[in-house]
């Protein structure tokens, strides 16, 4: 029997409410002035945005992609957020709790994170209509539902509405899946916390790293901010040297500090053709390496190296890898290797690493549901009744099951329900274990696309359909998330309130604002440089992927099964000699590139050779040394990417 009396208590004996009209006001200006920013840059775009989004993930990924640059590149900003909501309260004479300052961290993203779901159906309208899709001969398959096409594509157009005839279906069909995956990916990031923070007792190590950079910054203790302020400053010096200056000269090649990768690629497959290789001098991810145990970053830089340069050489010279060709770089190499192979090896490894554990530790997962009935915490309204989660799962996943199945129905309505219910589940708890072991955690690829190729569905249209086919691994991100709030002093209860809150605001103000967008100008238009220039070579990319899908070379199902034997063995192995982390290690080095999983290694060097010379003193300062060098390094990547953006904008100017 599981007693709460096993597991810390760590909220605050005095109630503090985390829902303040601060935090609203904090979340609604991040809906109304940052997602239209958002919006804007996805539609404005670059010369970068537009080779990324072709060679570095070989294409297929759409709008998706250009949200990933603008989120990843917002991750960094996001903690000058959080500094200039904290300074603004410090003026107005009441600071902000360390529960605000979690909210605003937290859910900030969350606001702006349906910033281009309302842009999605307008590039599906015109990948529906362009002569690209036509010439290979897939328009005839597009379903009515995904996007209108022919009089009622050119009638779309000309409204420029949203809710239009033709628009009409596909934008409530995209807000559905939305609402769907939000509901399974709480419900399950709720059960993975239950299970790997509170039972099994993983570290988390980016989650615990964030939790200490926003206490020191709410409770501004002189012992935590000093190291902090040695990481600004680091990360100051790096950012304004190797971005903000040189983005400001307008030369980006004249950097004074190194930064990004080094690829060694061009030098390595001369010898070794399909190696990937190189290193990435970026601060950041060397700072990582000082919060993730060595032994970890060892296994993650041995699997990787082996895999994508070591293994990406065998896949040449055995011809599992035919369409292989020299001097497309590191980025590339390992983008089309996974494609070939190692796709399948981590789909393999992932479903070992989903199951071994809960056939060798039963009890772990009956202590989980355990938990969820009794409740972690001694405060009821802390709590979120187990019977609201089972209804989110059950609930979304069932409605997304019969979803797919009206749309699409005449396919095999027997595999949904274990593919959905069950590839989400098995999905968001390797994803949420790899984030409690490592910094970066991994997703597994491609889960829709295996439903559809194992289902033996033959119709060209199921490809379009898997947009609306839902698979989630967000509760993932939960499961971190709620991890740091629980460090925090934040309730389950409460972090789910304001997921929902946010969630609402995020989907107002993505729908106001990419209407409005499109009500100022046609899109695609000259206006917006990037459906000119771009969307033509994604509508290509995301054609030829299609096509290419049905060769079923991702999928390779003795590959799959080998690896699931490989796999199972070492989690059986590694979980006899005490260290049960090796496996998913090992998944996240394979997906990995060797220059993030070697950069992040030489700062697990560094620190320990720091630590052999200062001992506890940096073992107590490192985690606020490298949420300082993000923050530094965040604050010059703002300052440089709003200078960009200024002068961008001048491009559709008549001067």
């Amino acid at each position: 029997m599981v007693s709460n009396d096993n597991y810390p208590e760590t909220y605050p004996t005095s109630y503090q409410p985390a829902i303040t009209w601060r935090t609203l006001c904090a979340l609604l200006f991040a809906a109304a002035a940052v997602q239209p920013m958002v919006i804007y840059l996805s539609l404005v775009g670059s010369e970068a945005l537009i080779g990324l989004s072709l060679i570095t993930y070989g294409g297929g990924f759409g709008m998706g992609y250009s949200m990933y640059i603008f989120t990843s590149v917002g991750g960094q900003i996001l903690w000058l957020v959080v500094l200039l909501w904290n300074w603004l309260a410090r003026i107005a004479g009441r600071p902000l709790s360390r529960k605000e300052v979690f909210m605003i961290y937290t859910f900030y993203p969350v606001t702006v994170g349906a910033a281009l779901l309302f842009i999605n159906p307008i590039f599906n309208l015109y990948v529906a209509n362009s002569e690209i899709i036509k010439g290979l001969g897939l328009a005839e398959f597009i379903p009515w539902w995904w996007a209108p096409r022919g009089l009622l594509g050119q009638a779309s157009f000309a409204s420029r509405s949203l809710f239009s005839q033709g628009m009409l279906a596909p934008t409530l069909l995209s807000l559905l899946l939305f609402i769907l995956q939000a509901l399974c990916g709480i419900s399950l990031g709720v059960f993975s916390y239950q299970r790997f923070a509170i039972v099994e007792k993983l570290d988390f190590p980016a989650a615990t790293t964030s939790a200490t950079g926003l206490l020191a910054i709410a409770d501004r203790n002189p012992k935590t901010m000093r190291p902090l302020v040695v990481g600004i400053g680091l990360g100051l010096i790096f950012g304004l040297f190797s971005f903000a200056l040189p983005t400001i000269m307008m030369a980006p090649s004249l950097t004074f500090i190194p930064r990004g990768l080094i690829d060694f690629t061009y030098l390595v497959e001369t010898a070794y053709p399909g190696a990937a290789f190189g290193i990435d001098v970026t601060w950041t991810n060397i700072a990582i390496g000082f919060v993730i145990p060595i032994q970890i970053l060892i296994i993650q830089a041995i699997t990787s190296i082996l895999a994508r340069t070591i293994g990406n050489f065998l896949l040449v010279q055995y011809g599992i890898w035919p369409d292989w060709a020299p001097n497309y770089g590191l980025g590339w190499n390992f983008a089309r290797s996974s494609l070939y192979f190692w796709t399948s090896v981590t789909i393999g490894l992932s479903l070992a690493a989903a199951l071994i554990p809960m056939i060798l530790h039963p009890r772990r997962l009956a202590n989980v549901f355990k938990l969820l009935m009794r409740g972690s915490s001694r405060n009821i309204r802390e709590e979120i009744s187990p019977k609201i989660l089972l209804f989110a799962f059950a609930g979304s996943t069932s409605l997304a099951v019969i979803l797919f199945n009206q749309l699409v129905p005449d396919f095999p309505a027997y595999i949904l329900p274990v593919f959905i219910m069950g590839w989400s589940f098995f999905g968001t708890v390797v994803a949420a274990n790899a984030s409690g072991v490592t910094f970066q955690g991994f997703w597994i690829p491609y889960l829709k696309e295996s439903l559809i190729y194992y289902s033996g569905y033959k119709n060209p249209s199921g490809w379009f359909a898997k947009d609306y086919l839902m698979l989630s691994q967000e509760g993932a991100s939960h499961c971190a998330n709620l991890k740091m709030a629980n460090l925090c002093g934040v309730s389950t209860k409460e972090y789910v309130t304001v997921f929902a809150i946010s969630m609402i605001i995020s989907i107002l103000f993505g729908l106001i604002y990419a209407s409005l967008f499109w009500t100022t100008a046609p899109i695609p238009s000259s206006v917006y440089r990037f459906t000119v220039e771009g969307w033509p070579i994604m509508a290509l990319e995301m054609s030829r992927w299609t096509k290419w899908l049905w060769t079923g070379v991702i999928f390779k199902t003795d590959i799959i099964l080998l690896s699931l034997g490989i796999g199972s063995a070492i989690a059986v192995a590694s979980d006899f000699v005490g260290l049960p982390w090796v496996l998913i290690a090992s998944i996240t080095g394979i997906n990995t590139m060797p220059s993030i999983a070697l950069s992040q290694l030489i700062g697990g060097i560094l620190s320990k050779v720091l630590e052999s010379q200062i001992g506890n003193t940096w073992k107590n300062a490192k985690a606020l040394i490298t949420v300082g060098i993000f923050i530094g390094n965040g604050i010059m990547l703002g300052f440089g990417s709003t200078f960009g953006i200024i002068r961008g904008s001048m491009w559709v100017l008549p001067y």
